[in-house]
């Protein structure tokens, strides 16, 4: 549990940087093209960069959403107060969520294939339309890497509140 633990920190802090990076390439790529058209310069259109960037960040914001709990069924689910309850919600959830990697994996697969046999480009930097569908399998892989973990800390905890339930039970009958 504990390897599992730091491989999930390690693929978190890659999708961190990752998503950083993407960001400040989208950032420049409007900027730049901003302030071309302003000044009239004659450089080379870079929209075509920030068009790649944001579909990107996007797919690889799947694996961050999933590792910090940013998602919207949190927010209904943490109003609940009976802790069983909760914990079959939360269960459920992460059990839709692997259902629907597995479906989409499959789905990105046949994308990736079908986009490497054309080798489709963008028209004008000829940015190879493969490299978004390739961020979307990596983004729906670690979120499936993260739901496993956010599936293996629900039962671990529900584990240790067992083992402490039992040892508190244990210490009022010897008192």
């Amino acid at each position: 549990m504990e390897y599992y633990h730091r491989l999930e920190k390690l693929i978190f802090k890659i999708e961190q940087a990752f998503v950083t990076v993407l960001l400040a390439v989208s950032f420049v790529a409007v900027f730049v093209q901003v302030f071309a058209r302003y000044f009239f310069l004659p450089i080379i259109d870079t929209t075509e960069f920030s068009m790649m960037s944001l579909p990107m960040l996007a797919f690889m914001g799947l694996g961050l959403c999933t590792y910090t709990d940013g998602s919207i069924s949190i927010e209904i689910v943490s109003l609940i107060r009976n802790k069983w309850v909760r914990f079959v919600l939360i269960f459920v959830r992460h059990i839709i969520m692997l259902l629907f990697v597995v479906v989409y994996v499959f789905m990105a697969r046949d994308l990736i294939v079908f986009v490497a046999n054309i080798n489709m480009t963008t028209l004008e930097l000829r940015i190879p339309l493969l490299l978004p569908y390739v961020t979307l399998m990596a983004g729906l892989v670690f979120m499936g890497i993260h739901t496993i973990g956010g599936l293996l800390r629900l039962l671990s905890g529900i584990i240790t509140q067992t083992e402490e339930t039992t040892n508190s039970e244990e210490e009022r009958q010897d008192a």
